[in-house]
């Protein structure tokens, strides 16, 4: 008896179900359905300026390329190559561009008509590498504090670029540390030639440079910025995707694919490594130093944003931090904000 009973429900809570369906189904072809089938994406060409093609400092675009989320939100990319972003982007036919934050900030002093829309790196790409035997001689680890790696740097050479100069100055600044007390910096134009010779003791330097270092020159890694050891040189708007504004005014739901599908690219970055070496492989990056692909992975996860929203207390940190040779005084934090948006990472449901 209970059995039967029990079959009965069955029969009837189907039965009462498909009438249910139907009118569900019947409801959601009607013209102002709220459940939609995706129509399918019309690919639009867009046009972007890069000034290198061996940068994995936007790893995140790269990748966007390799696994193909551009074309999954319907965007062919056209790149154009240049030597000069800010000139021949301005110039020249391209409607979108990847700008470091030299060019972006060099942009804002021009009041140069763009608008930055995606971020692509928020923790210092530069960190600080000794040779191995040095660090074991001096006792020098990283579980040490950043103050006492830094004193334990006393009369060291360390190679640079000019650029990352301001940046070197206020890793030891925080610290309460004089620079030029403790070590001797040096310009050195190859890096990796300086301290493969002794020329220099460390580097303070990027990809490719760095992985190179560190895998073939026996380098240690003594500070690593880019896993945000220190405040003020983490959590920024480092390089960044710039439209112009007349294309930004009628293009703006492609802003938003293009961000998102970036967006996509950082979540990859996040979960998955082995798909990132993949689409990094896959993508028109060219690798400099292709041995070092999951050395620089590893280093720069943490670097990449995880989303593609600018970070507000970003742009105040920045200023301290920009070349002094550039024209890049004074500008303020008003003036900042006129030249990006949040908008499209909000469309986009990746702010």
């Amino acid at each position: 008896m209970y059995k039967n009973l029990k079959l009965h429900e069955k029969f009837y809570d189907l039965g009462f179900l498909i009438p249910v369906l139907f009118l569900f189904l019947q409801a959601c072809s009607s013209d102002d359905d709220f459940v939609k089938i995706p129509e399918e994406i019309e690919v639009e060409t867009v046009k972007i300026q890069i000034n290198v093609n061996d940068n994995l400092q936007w790893m995140n675009f790269w990748v966007a390329d390799g696994a193909n989320y551009f074309e999954e939100e319907g965007i062919r990319l056209e790149i154009i190559w240049g030597e000069n972003p800010n000139d021949s982007f301005l110039d020249g036919e391209a409607e979108i561009a990847i700008q470091t934050r030299t060019q972006f900030w060099q942009s804002i002093a021009k009041e140069v008509s763009i608008l930055a829309f995606a971020n692509l790196l928020e923790n210092e790409p530069i960190n600080l590498i000794i040779k191995k035997e040095i660090a074991e001689e001096r006792g020098l680890t990283s579980s040490l504090s950043l103050k006492e790696r830094l004193e334990g740097l006393n009369g060291l050479n360390i190679g640079l670029a000019q650029g990352p100069i301001p940046r070197l100055d206020y890793l030891f600044e925080s610290q309460d540390l004089v620079i030029d007390d403790l070590i001797r910096k040096v310009i050195v134009h190859d890096q990796n030639e300086a301290f493969e010779s002794g020329e220099v003791d460390g580097l303070f330097t990027h990809t490719p440079y760095l992985e190179k270092a560190m895998m073939n020159q026996n380098g240690y890694m003594l500070i690593n910025l880019s896993r945000a050891e220190l405040n003020g040189l983490s959590n920024r708007n480092i390089h960044m995707l710039v439209a112009k504004s007349e294309y930004v005014e009628t293009n703006r739901n492609t802003l938003v694919r293009i961000s998102r599908a970036i967006c996509k690219a950082q979540q990859l970055i996040h979960t998955d490594k082995f798909k990132t070496k993949e689409a990094l492989q896959n993508s028109v990056l060219k690798l400099t130093f292709p041995e070092g692909l999951e050395k620089i992975i590893e280093i720069y996860e943490p670097a990449i944003p995880k989303k593609v929203a600018f970070i507000e207390g970003g742009w105040l940190k920045e200023i301290p931090l920009l070349p002094n040779d550039n024209g890049l005084e004074g500008i303020t934090l008003e003036e900042v904000k006129q030249y990006y948006s949040n908008e499209f990472a909000l469309v986009g449901n990746c702010n």
